[in-house]
């Protein structure tokens, strides 16, 4: 809770479900220690705007965070996730510390065909598989999803309850991708359609994820072929170094093994 410094009077937003809420602290973050040696925040702040329909402005809520596993805790920012990117909205408390200069011991284990990570507590016991050099893709019980560097413990979120997450305005080249057919979803975030998938393994300390923003027409047919519509498949790239940088913004790319090649060329 350091990082984040909170205090009585503090005006943030909580952002979920893309819906934000301002909220203004009113008393300041408790300590509370817990029988686990868990530390539990907890403070008490008043609704002063919401685009939530769950809560109202006036009314008093309470928040509650446990530092060892901020992700599982309110989503918190300066600024309106929605309005401003990830970045310059400026998280609270940030998924992950990734600046932290120990060496994180991250271990896999096996359990039932089915591999699990540990020593990153935000992600503790999290199911995850291996997307190719150094590179785990993790899945929470809240529907998030993350890139994990298994070498350096450096962690980036990128899905959150069906929503591309943690990708500033320039990491997605919307002037590229507003010319082509139905790209709705790249400025709404959601992901509707497959999910943010790998083109292949990371290779050569590089990725490319995709992003299937529309179908094609068949998807939307039944078996008898009624309702299809008249259009090719909409998927947009972007290509990852193994620090979790973006390099190439998504964007449609003709060519995936190209692009890729030419970057693992550039990168020597």
């Amino acid at each position: 809770m350091e990082k984040c410094k909170l205090k009585k009077g503090d005006r943030i937003y909580e952002c979920r479900y893309h819906e934000a809420t301002l909220i203004e602290l009113i008393t300041d973050p408790e300590l509370i220690v817990q029988g686990s040696d868990s530390h539990y925040w907890h403070w008490k702040a008043k609704v002063i705007e919401t685009q939530s329909r769950t809560v109202a402005p006036g009314e008093i809520v309470e928040f509650g965070i446990t530092e060892e596993a901020p992700a599982y805790g309110p989503k918190l920012f300066r600024k309106n996730l929605y309005e401003f990117g990830y970045d310059e909205a400026e998280p609270v408390l940030p998924p992950f510390d990734t600046s932290q200069e120990e060496k994180i011991m991250i271990r896999i284990e096996e359990n039932d065909d089915k591999s699990y990570i540990y020593g990153i507590p935000e992600i503790e016991g999290c199911s995850c598989y291996s997307w190719g050099e150094n590179l785990l893709h993790v899945s929470d019980n809240e529907y998030g999803e993350y890139l994990v560097n298994q070498t350096t413990g450096k962690v980036r979120k990128i899905v959150e309850r069906g929503k591309l997450v943690g990708f500033s305005d320039k990491e997605i080249d919307f002037e590229a991708i507003d010319k082509l057919e139905n790209s709705h979803n790249a400025h709404t975030r959601d992901i509707d359609y497959a999910g943010i998938n790998r083109w292949t393994n990371c290779k050569n300390g590089l990725i490319a994820l995709s992003w299937m923003l529309y179908p094609d027409g068949r998807y939307f047919a039944d078996e008898d072929g009624f309702g299809m519509e008249d259009n090719d498949e909409v998927t947009v790239y972007c290509v990852m170094n193994e620090d979790l940088e973006v390099i190439r913004p998504f964007a449609p790319v003709d060519d995936v093994p190209q692009l890729l090649g030419q970057l693992a060329q550039e990168k020597k």
